[in-house]
């Protein structure tokens, strides 16, 4: 494994330990490093030329975390903040996990077109449900990875981020 990786995996806090999981099973199906630190695991050519089927962003800055606790009227609580400034954000087989986008963090700050999570702040104002009984735990990884192994090869994928066709 990339020692990128494998430092990144080790330094997640113990309530991302299914997904450090998930990516050391799919870690032989492909792996990069993005120049701003982005993982990308387990190619998904059928998705497009640069697709990965999981894509783990780098780690939020405390402040970013803070800084939006405030602007939300509360304070981030403490496990998402340990999640966010571990992985801020991630895709996993089509399941995302919000973060903060760098882009909307720091205004002076120019991007490059790098990839980046879904904001937390839009899902949090136009979406969110609460979701009870999860706790602490990404039950959800499970679901997901066995649907996308269930996938013949070649064929479509059952997951996507796209809208649902009719």
């Amino acid at each position: 494994m990339l020692p990128a990786i494998e430092n990144r995996l080790a330094t997640l806090p113990r309530e991302l330990k299914p997904l450090a999981d998930v990516v050391r099973r799919h870690y032989a199906r492909g792996a990069s490093v993005r120049p701003d630190g982005t993982v990308q695991i387990a190619r998904a050519p059928w998705m497009g030329p640069e697709a990965f089927a999981l894509v783990l962003y780098p780690p939020a800055d405390a402040a970013w975390v803070s800084a939006y606790g405030q602007r939300l009227g509360r304070p981030v609580p403490e496990a998402y903040a340990r999640v966010l400034t571990s992985v801020n954000g991630c895709f996993v087989f089509g399941l995302a996990l919000y973060g903060l986008p760098p882009s909307l963090q720091d205004r002076a700050r120019r991007r490059d077109h790098s990839l980046e999570p879904l904001d937390l702040a839009a899902a949090n104002g136009y979406w969110a449900r609460e979701y009870r009984g999860a706790g602490e735990e990404f039950q959800e990884l499970a679901s997901v990875e066995a649907a996308d192994r269930d996938r013949p090869p070649g064929a479509p994928t059952p997951w996507s981020f796209g809208r649902e066709q009719s």
